[in-house]
Parts: C-alpha cells; structure tokens; sequence
C-alpha cells in the first residue's frame, strides 16, 4: 500500500512572501534585499517549523549528496529559494555586491518523511530491520521525546506555557497530598 508523500503546502496567504511556485521542480523563489532575508527565514521557520540548507538533508536521511539533488531537481523534495538583490547602501555607506547563489532550504518534515520512504524500503528489501533501525538511535534520544513537539518544534511561547502547565500540575499533587496528610492527622 502506498500513500502520498506528505509535502508542505504554502496558503494562499503566504504566496507572496515566498515568490513563485515552480511546479516542475516543486520550488518557490522569492526575490528581495539583502536586508529582508532575515525576516522571510522568520516567517518560513515560522511556519514550517524547521528548516536546513540541502546540503545538511543527509543528517535526516541516509543517502548520499547526489541522491538528494537529484530528488530535488526531479521535484519529489520542496524547496525555499531567497535571490537577494543588493541593498542601496552597505557597510559605510559603499554600495554592496549581490550574492551570487540563492539561500536554499529544505522543511525538516520532508526530509523526515523521507527518511521513513527509504528506511521502510532497506526493510522490505532485508537491508535492515526494525531492530537496526531502532539501535542507531542514542539512549537519551528516549529519554528527551517528552519535552518535543511532534514536529521538534516549539515556539518559546508554546514552551513557557507546557512549563506552566507542568508547574501547575506539581502544585495540584502537592495540594492534594498536603490534604491527605490532614486528614490522615485527623483520624
């Protein structure tokens, strides 16, 4: 049984800070300052939850360089493009040069869904099984899942707030079993 890969999808509401949509290649490339490159990674971490240039795709899934260029110019891997013009003035007041090359980045989420597609086919293919699999991951990886989001993302309000809640929550017990002395004292 197959399923659909899980892609991101960008809202109408956001088509504009993103640019345009290349179908083919399943890449959006926006254009703008130099300056403005801070604030789209912001929205686009923002929303996306987690992003990594290409080149660091290869810590989520086991493939080679080539392998992973070659899934995201065939468009089977979403890509965010920023072209940055130079700004008007740089440094002292001396005209800045334009990058050459575009800032690229990969959602985690892709690169993760990814890596499940190929470690679900080594295991039907008997190059390793779930066991393996399992192992490669470090003993404390366990013990840290409850403080992650699903999508190992958290915004610091998100987290201020799941604190409280646990505080609260330590408070709650206490009270109850400050209680339960009480009336244990009573008897």
């Amino acid at each position: 049984m197959t399923t659909a890969f899980p892609y991101v999808t960008v809202p109408e509401e956001l088509e504009a800070v993103f640019g345009d949509f290349d179908e083919e290649t399943r890449s959006y490339h926006a254009h703008g300052e130099e300056s403005q490159r801070g604030y789209w990674y912001d929205v686009l971490t923002s929303y996306f939850g987690g992003v990594i240039p290409p080149s660091e795709v290869g810590m989520f899934v086991p493939v080679s360089r080539p392998a992973i260029h070659n899934r995201i110019n065939s468009g089977r891997l979403t890509t965010f493009h920023f072209h940055s013009t130079p700004a008007t003035k740089g440094l002292f007041f001396n005209k800045k040069e334009a990058r050459d090359s575009a800032y690229v980045y990969v959602p985690i989420r892709e690169c993760k869904a990814w890596a499940g597609v190929v470690k679900d086919k080594m295991k039907r293919l008997g190059h390793a099984t779930v066991e393996s699999i399992e192992a490669e991951k470090p003993e404390w990886f366990y013990n840290v899942q409850q403080f992650l989001d699903p999508d190992g993302f958290r915004s610091e309000f998100e987290q201020e707030e799941q604190e409280q809640a646990v505080r609260n929550e330590l408070e709650r017990k206490e009270y109850e079993a400050e209680k339960r002395r009480e009336a244990y004292e009573q008897i």
